[in-house]
């Protein structure tokens, strides 16, 4: 009976360092599955960030009241609070695993960000104007992808 019971406790020890390891074909890169999550999860977050300075712009300068922000105003408000922010997404989308085999497409949607981004520096209302524009495209891209808030802004 002991002889059994130290064999069970030696098998259980080997499961949990197995299972504490990580193992497994997860550490050698991300499942598409993995990275979606991570980066649906980012972008939420950074979206409601970006949201909530672009108010806070808009407030602190008065805008928001009665309806008083111009086109002008707006586009300020663009590109200096979520053109940044926007960047500092993509900067840290660009940060996780790409799953093996998806690089193509996910570098492809970067590139699409990052010209949309550069559009955006000459004009901000790119960011959200034409459905044609670079910056909608890469959100496309994204959404095609499983990416559902990233280049999305939460107020």
């Amino acid at each position: 009976m002991s002889k059994r019971l130290s064999m069970l406790v030696g098998v259980v020890a080997l499961a949990s360092f197995a299972t504490s390891c990580g193992g497994g074909e997860d550490d050698e890169g991300s499942t598409k599955a993995q990275y979606v999550k991570e980066a649906n999860a980012l972008c939420t977050s950074t979206a409601k960030e970006i949201g909530a300075e672009f108010t806070a712009y808009l407030k602190d300068r008065q805008l928001t009241e009665n309806g008083t922000a111009t086109q002008a105003d707006l586009e300020k408000a663009l590109g200096e609070v979520v053109l940044s922010g926007f960047r500092s997404q993509v900067a840290e989308l660009e940060e996780l695993a790409v799953p093996e085999g998806d690089e193509p497409e996910v570098e492809a949607m970067f590139a699409k960000f990052d010209a949309g981004l550069e559009d955006g520096e000459e004009n901000p209302g790119d960011l959200f104007g034409s459905p044609d524009s670079q910056f909608a495209q890469a959100r496309g891209l994204a959404e095609s992808y499983g990416l559902k808030t990233c280049g999305t802004l939460s107020l």
